[in-house]
């Protein structure tokens, strides 16, 4: 691995405690093992570092400067044998990092030099223990082995290989003018190598396997974004980290050709810190995969795009973490480059220096520690499965005179305490739980080269209090997402945030940030159902004319933590009905946070029409006699106040004309009155009439007779049609007819008011036994019509309208 951070120019023990070419651009660059240990080399930064210190001898430095002994490296496992023995050192110097092959491993000592040795029984040649001679003044600096080769960056940023291939390896891409290489990696059929400029590029070995067209593409970057870290997974598999934090993966292994995607996330969706994979041939591949916080999460997949999965294999089963420990690499074994194995291997360092090793390939025990000594730097090689090596360097006691190593990641002062900035907003409301959205402004901690990691306090009015776990946020992200996944119940309240820094592995928090300016609610209780009103004239059960339901009366209850909810209570569901009918109401009210209440319901009657009324006379009665005319009338809303039927007797004393008139009245008020004309001659005489009579049957539907009050739109053509028991012609119509007049909407003329002629397009038709006229009312005729049609026969018929 290597890692950069500005104005800090030291190594990171948990991560091999290596640092080189110290100089202007702070770059470090701890040595990364091959394709087998899945180490990840990573840079920051792209400024060359200067002259003198390209030219500087190389050091094992701890975390605050002093120079220590970074240590012996020990080899353990099925295959321990054919890598042993590890080749001595000269006086003085230490192993500083270690990779292995199939049947070799190379080592980078702290003099900067670098050596090779191998399993040469079993597979090993001269070729892949050849370690190409240095320039003056010039040291390597990082080391990584491939299935039968090796690579190595020296500290003038240029990049040799040497190993087994037939036909010798390919040359090493020319570099950029201004740029330099800042990391390697190597796989069975290409390499890796990260540029000063955030650039990676990749070249075959002259072992290409089917993929190797594959594993040359690097994937394009967006822009803004650079490359700052390398790796290549199992045997032909490259992995990418980028520095907006993504990992992305492409090359050999169950996924298309074109691929090349962005690795999956963690279930916080924070990209993993690090990825290793075991590839057994039968079964899904088996991931370990690092994260932020130093946990190792496992999955298994046949394409990590499509299928990701939980995993019930023993790749699965990852050592428990003792108290206060956390995971700060991964690596993998258990394949070379022509087979997969059946199973394999994992081995990972925790941030106390311990190593653990896990898989059904490797029930091994990792050789003890002395007091004061710890793992600094590992890899996972061999022919899997027999022959799987794990290699470690274990840090021997401090030099007289150099004080002890400190723990990997040290925390000796707890971070700068951050500060929250901007309002905090929902961050999701379902009924299964809740978050916070907010910002803040990040620690600052210079004793530290990784950022720090924050928890969030939420309290709410009753002083319950829920913190987040630790997760990585680096100080370029100050937006925070905080989801504690808690039911509903328990989240209703009134909530304040606070954040709080540490270290990564160290639980040593900061003092707790000021209080958010703003609080977050939330609010899953609904208000109280409301309670309905009704307004209008009332008579029993029946409203007259119109009648409207208003709501209100609804309570907010107090939220689970005593506090009041916030924003009042709105009500849906008023309504005004203003015709006849009855209707059913429903109405709720609704709080701000759009929890709706339980509903209210009732029913409404209103009567909005006159009853209906029809009077029939004889048109003519002889002097003396005793007849009678008819009436009937119906109301089907509120009903009628009095009788529905009656005659009424005819005057016969003296002869003329006899104007009888009846009248009906509904339980709301509506009146509708009748009236007819009779003729009363001396007997023997007959009346005469002005005309043929026409016998009137009345309006047809849809136009109801009097006393209904048809509705239609202003501005809409109505038909009205009628019979007259056959064709009587077309000249029925008297002068001017048919006509509309202004009304009071009860069917009574106005007097003065506005009678026009009833405009039609077509006319008077007759067609199917009955005539038709359509009326073609005017937008402008808003209001209450009688529409009168005036026969030859000197009568006179009537329908009443309301125009909207």
């Amino acid at each position: 691995m290597a890692l950069a951070r500005p104005a800090l120019c030291s190594a990171l023990a948990s991560l091999t405690a290596l640092m080189v070419a110290c100089g202007t651009s702070d770059q470090i660059q701890p040595p990364a093992g091959g394709w087998a240990s899945d180490q990840v080399q990573r840079v920051a930064h792209a400024v060359l570092p200067s002259a003198a210190s390209r030219s500087a001898p190389l050091q094992a430095l701890g975390v605050d400067g002093v120079a220590r002994v970074a240590g012996e490296i020990v080899a353990f496992g099925p295959g321990a044998a054919g890598f042993s023995p590890v080749p001595p050192l000269p006086a003085g110097v230490t192993y500083a990092a270690v990779a292995a092959g199939t049947w070799h491993a190379v080592a980078l000592r702290s003099d900067g030099q670098v050596v090779a040795w191998g399993d040469q029984e079993n597979g090993n040649t001269e070729g892949q223990l050849a370690v190409p001679a240095l320039p003056a003044g010039v040291t390597y600096t990082t080391v990584a082995a491939g299935g039968t080769h090796s690579i190595a960056l020296r500290s003038d940023g240029q990049v040799v290989t040497w190993g087994d291939q037939t036909g010798g390896l390919p040359p090493v891409p020319e570099l950029p003018a201004g740029t330099r290489y800042a990391a390697v990696a190597a796989g069975v059929d290409f390499n890796l190598a990260l540029r000063s400029d955030g650039q990676v590029v990749a070249w075959l070995t002259n072992n290409p396997g089917y993929y190797s067209v594959i594993e040359l593409r690097v994937p394009p970057l967006p822009a803004g974004v650079t490359y700052t870290g390398i790796q290549i997974m199992h045997p032909s598999t490259a992995v990418a980290y980028r520095s907006d934090g993504e990992v992305v993966v492409w090359g050999q292994r169950y996924w298309q050709p074109s691929a090349a995607g962005l690795f999956p996330r963690d279930l916080n969706g924070v990209p993993y810190a690090q990825v290793a994979a075991v590839h057994p041939l039968e079964r899904w591949d088996a991931y370990a995969l690092l994260t932020a916080d130093g946990l190792i999460r496992t999955k298994l997949a046949r394409n990590i795009f499509r299928d990701f999965s939980e995993s019930e294999s023993p790749e699965e089963r990852v050592p428990g973490l003792p108290e206060g420990t956390s995971y700060v690499r991964v690596a993998s074994g258990g394949t070379d480059g022509d087979t997969y194995s059946a199973d394999g291997a994992f081995m990972a360092l925790r941030n106390d220096g311990r190593l653990v090793v896990w898989g059904t390939a490797a029930q091994v025990p990792v050789p003890g520690l002395a007091s004061g000594q710890r793992y600094t730097s590992m890899a996972v090689g061999g022919q899997a499965p027999d022959a799987l090596v794990f290699l470690a360097i274990r840090q021997a006691t401090p030099l007289p005179g150099v004080p002890p190593a400190p723990l990997p990641h040290p925390a000796p002062t707890a971070p700068g305490r951050p500060v929250l900035a901007g309002p905090v907003t929902v961050l999701n409301r379902t009924e299964d739980g809740a978050g916070f959205n907010f910002t803040f402004a990040p620690s600052q901690d210079v004793t530290k080269v990784d950022p720090p990691v924050y928890r969030f306090v939420v309290t709410n009015q009753r002083g319950q209090t829920f913190s987040e776990d630790p997760a990585n946020l680096l100080s370029s992200e100050p937006a925070r997402s905080f989801m504690p996944f808690l039911p509903a119940q328990q989240m209703e309240g009134t909530w304040r945030v606070r954040v709080q820094a540490s270290h990564q592995e160290v639980a040593h928090w900061s003092a707790l940030s000021e209080f958010a300016a703003t609080a977050v609610q939330y609010d899953f209780t609904p208000p109280s159902p409301p309670t309905a009103t009704v307004s209008g004239t009332r008579v029993g059960d029946w409203y007259r004319d119109s009648a409207q339901v208003n709501l209100g009366g609804s309570t907010d209850p107090l939220l689970a933590d005593g506090s009041v909810p916030r924003g009042g209570v709105t009500y849906q569901g008023h309504q005004t009905y203003a015709v006849s009918g009855t209707f059913t109401y429903q109405g709720t009210a609704r709080d701000a946070a759009g929890n709706v209440s339980r509903p209210t319901a009732g029913r409404v009657q209103v009567d909005a029409d006159a009853p209906r009324l029809t009077l029939s006379c004889p048109p003519s009665v002889t002097l003396g006699s005793a007849p009678r005319a008819s009436w009937t009338a119906t109301d089907a809303e509120s009903g009628l106040q009095g009788p529905g039927s009656g005659t009424l007797l005819i005057d016969t004393a003296t002869t003329g004309e006899q104007t009888l008139t009846v009248q009906a009245r509904d339980r709301v008020g509506h009146e509708t009155q009748g009236t007819c004309t009779v003729s009363v001659t001396a007997g023997g005489e007959a009346p005469v009439p002005p005309g043929p009579t026409f016998p009137f049957e009345g309006f047809m539907p849809p136009v109801d007779n009097p006393p209904f009050l048809n509705v239609h739109r202003a501005g809409s053509t109505i038909p009205l049609s009628f019979s007259l028991g056959g064709d009587q012609g077309l000249d029925i119509l008297a002068p001017g007819s048919p006509r509309v007049s202004q009304s009071d909407c009860q069917g009574r003329l106005i007097p003065g008011g506005l009678s026009l002629s009833a405009d039609s397009a077509a006319g008077l038709r007759f067609h199917g036994q009955r005539y038709s006229y359509l009326w073609r009312t005017a937008k402008t005729m808003q209001g209450c019509w009688v529409f009168r049609l005036q026969l030859t026969d000197g009568t006179e018929h009537r329908a009443f309208f309301r125009l909207r």
